[in-house]
């Protein structure tokens, strides 16, 4: 039988104060680094800046140059790193969600936690919920879905800038 409780089994993380800048910083410089040789392998590879900027899979090109295939199968090779990145924001928005419902933002019950594993399930499946209603509306609405992603990562960058600068001033 699953027992609900209000509080994971201990501290998220060991010594926040000295870890999470650290992590922070960290995860910045990699990402400022991944960014700046995704955009110069991206625009140096034929055909241009100009026609990358309405691709939404902007390695296609150099993939089809390279190994000889296709667009659409140059397209399987990118779904590995989507994939890898799905669990990411997982991880993002049910802990955000977690926070939020502890301090009160919003319900509580979105604290509730796995007593064996601490996992915020209750937010995990409200965040799972809510980006199948949004890819659904991508699928069934094509010409929404480059607005849908624009404004998903924007608000993730978001999200994360503000996480950043709020545990670099407390």
């Amino acid at each position: 039988m699953l027992a609900v409780v209000l509080s994971p089994p201990g501290p998220a993380v060991a010594q926040p104060k000295r870890n999470v800048p650290l992590g922070l910083v960290s995860c910045v410089l990699t990402l400022l680094a991944l960014c700046l040789a995704t955009v110069f392998t991206a625009v140096g590879q034929p055909p241009g800046i100009q026609a990358l900027a309405g691709r939404l899979l902007v390695f296609n090109p150099g993939f089809s140059r390279m190994f000889g295939i296709s667009d659409r199968w140059a397209t399987l090779l990118s779904l590995p790193a989507a994939w890898a990145t799905t669990f990411g924001f997982i991880f993002c928005y049910s802990r955000q969600m977690f926070a939020m419902a502890r301090s009160g933002l919003i319900p509580t019950a979105l604290s509730l936690t796995n007593p064996r594993t601490g996992a915020p399930y209750v937010a995990l499946l409200l965040g799972s919920a809510c980006a199948y209603a949004i890819a659904l509306v991508g699928w069934f609405r094509p010409s929404l879905a480059g607005g849908i992603f624009q404004v998903c990562i924007s608000m993730a960058f978001g999200v994360y800038l503000i996480q950043a600068v709020a545990y670099l001033q407390l």
